[in-house]
């Protein structure tokens, strides 16, 4: 009413609103932001997205998305990005993978690399390795930049696909240029190494795990714990064994 308008008051508007649930008034709200000569910008966008997906309103956040998009107030890459992150968190993997490339054939949208990580690390968690990899592959013909995450996402690819040397490469490529993995790819790295019977191999990424401050989850550490066992390897379960009481880990009944 003083003439203070800005894109943080509305953003703070629209957030303010989803909390009391009155998501309607929120959209009506951006709607009626798109239709002037204000400032819609990626946060407020954000904010409603993810609060109609929270409710289940996907076909409702999908018509938003597209409206806002073809209105030209919101740029497309980062508002589509945002449409596919959220359909990966409630596991709707092929309807993120259809939009992603009904976009890029019919708009010419080029993705993000956020949204190529997000599309890999979905279909990985569903084994669609072949798909993993004509994305991959899509990414690289595009010379578009691969970051941590998505470095992160190949090692599990290869580790998933049984290309163990190649994911042993890749993890010392990402050490020499400075890049840590996540949780996950160290599992997968020690669950492969263990699975082909290089225990050595495996010990020494157990050891960057734990300089990571990060220790293998229950599956990788169940699945080190009976190679060591079973290669009589007492002094590195022994190591195992401090580490995990360290990190307040049970074992299973098995080692007790």
């Amino acid at each position: 009413m003083k003439g203070l308008d800005s894109e943080i008051t509305s953003c703070i508007r629209v957030k303010d609103l989803c909390k009391q649930g009155r998501i309607d008034e929120a959209q009506a709200f951006l709607r009626q932001l798109g239709s002037s000569a204000a400032i819609i910008n990626k946060h407020i966008v954000g904010v409603l997205v993810n609060a109609l997906c929270k409710k289940k309103r996907f076909d409702d956040a999908c018509t938003l998305v597209e409206e806002l998009v073809q209105s030209r107030k919101v740029p497309t890459a980062p508002t589509y990005s945002l449409w596919i992150s959220n359909l990966i968190d409630a596991g709707m993997v092929d309807r993120a993978l259809n939009f992603f490339q009904s976009k890029k054939q019919t708009e010419g949208y080029v993705p993000e690399t956020l949204c190529y990580n997000k599309l890999i690390c979905g279909l990985l968690r569903e084994n669609r390795l072949a798909e993993v990899y004509d994305l991959l592959a899509e990414m690289r013909e595009a010379q578009i930049a691969p970051d941590k995450v998505t470095m992160n996402a190949a090692l599990c690819f290869f580790c998933k696909a049984g290309m163990v040397d190649v994911a042993v490469e890749l993890y010392n490529s990402m050490l020499d240029i400075g890049l840590t993995l996540n949780g996950f790819s160290y599992d997968h790295l020690i669950n492969a190494k263990c699975g082909d019977g290089s225990i050595d191999e495996s010990c020494g990424v157990l050891e960057d795990t734990l300089k990571q401050g990060y220790f293998p989850g229950k599956r990788a550490f169940q699945f080190l714990a009976d190679s060591l066992c079973r290669d009589w390897r007492l002094d590195e379960m022994s190591k195992l064994m401090d580490a995990a009481l360290q990190k307040n880990v049970k074992p299973s009944n098995s080692f007790v």
